[in-house]
């Protein structure tokens, strides 16, 4: 079993109102996700859970996000997760090149929590295969948009000029 939890970053270096912090664990097929948002939460916009199905375009809104691939490897597999419970999952071929839906796992469970200053989202899914393999390399991320529409990037290293998940060079490597 590999576990691990991190402080998410502010991509763009100001002052938040939030902390963000992520965490995954993975054993053998299974994966299990939580992140947490402490704060001032009320002023970013969380969209109520509703029917849990596949769904496109989910980072335009608050959306949480976990990235994996394999050192000396092109292709890498991205996860999207709403607040609302809609999800999808990606395939790229290089780096975003050949974006395709892909069937890996099963229905996640989905769980969201919500208090005054801390939201909570839980994500636990099984893989069709184990892709807990040496070399394995991940990063997690966060959009939140706020009420005014802007939305604000939390990752777990900053890239120095602009928001980008894809680029593997910036990614942990699982702790093996």
């Amino acid at each position: 079993m590999k576990k691990q939890r991190f402080i998410l970053k502010n991509h763009h270096k100001i002052q938040s109102d939030i902390q963000v912090e992520a965490q995954f664990e993975i054993e053998d097929k299974t994966l299990r996700l939580e992140f947490n948002i402490e704060g001032e939460i009320e002023n970013y916009i969380f969209l109520k859970p509703s029917t849990q199905e596949r769904a496109n375009d989910l980072w335009k809104a608050t959306c949480f996000e976990f990235f994996f691939g394999y050192k000396g490897s092109k292709s890498y597999t991205e996860v999207n997760i709403s607040p609302s419970t809609k999800w999808n999952i990606y395939s790229f071929k290089g780096y975003r090149e050949l974006l395709k839906e892909k069937n890996i796992l099963t229905q996640p469970s989905i769980k969201v929590f919500q208090e005054k200053n801390r939201y909570s989202l839980l994500v636990t899914s099984n893989f069709n295969e184990s892709f807990l393999n040496n070399g394995l390399v991940f990063n997690l991320a966060v959009i939140l948009l706020d009420k005014n529409h802007i939305r604000h990037f939390y990752t777990l290293n900053r890239t120095p000029t602009t928001v980008d998940f894809h680029k593997k060079e910036s990614w942990k490597v699982c702790i093996e």
